[in-house]
C-alpha cells in the first residue's frame, strides 16, 4: 500500500502516514461482541474476521481518491509491484507489466483495486 502511495501517487511520507492512519481508524473497528471478554471468545468462533470487512473497499477508495491507473511506468516513476493471492496462488500487479493473466494480473486498473483484489 505504501509502495503504491509513494511510487505511483507521489505522496510525501507525511501524507502516506496521514492517509494510512485514517484508513486504519475506519477499517479496524471490531464487530459487535468480538472483543468483549469471555463472550468475545465465543463470538469469534462464528466470525470470519473480528473486523467489519464490508467497509474496506470504500475506505481504500476514499484514501486514494485520485483515480490513477496502476500500469504506466514512465521514466521518472518508480517501478512498483504488489503481491497478492488468488486462491492459493501468488500473483503480481506491476506498473511495468500489463498482465498476462497468469503470474501478472491485469495492471490496467486503478491503484486502489490492487489493494482489494479478489
Amino acid at each position: 500500500m505504501i509502495a503504491l502511495a509513494l511510487g505511483i501517487h507521489k505522496f510525501k511520507v507525511e501524507e502516506c502516514t496521514r492517509r494510512f492512519r485514517a484508513l486504519c481508524e475506519t477499517v479496524f473497528q471490531a464487530k459487535a461482541l468480538a472483543t468483549t471478554p469471555i463472550i468475545g471468545w465465543f463470538a469469534r468462533m462464528f466470525y470470519y474476521s473480528i473486523y467489519e470487512t464490508s467497509v474496506l473497499e470504500s475506505a481504500i477508495q476514499k484514501a486514494f481518491e485520485e483515480r490513477k491507473v496502476l500500469f504506466g511506468h514512465q521514466g521518472k516513476t518508480s517501478k512498483v509491484v504488489v503481491t497478492t493471492t488468488v486462491g492459493e496462488k501468488c500473483h503480481l500487479f506491476a506498473n511495468y507489466n500489463w498482465g498476462d493473466g497468469k503470474r501478472y494480473l491485469n495492471s490496467n486498473a486503478y491503484t486502489w483495486a490492487a489493494y482489494v483484489s479478489r
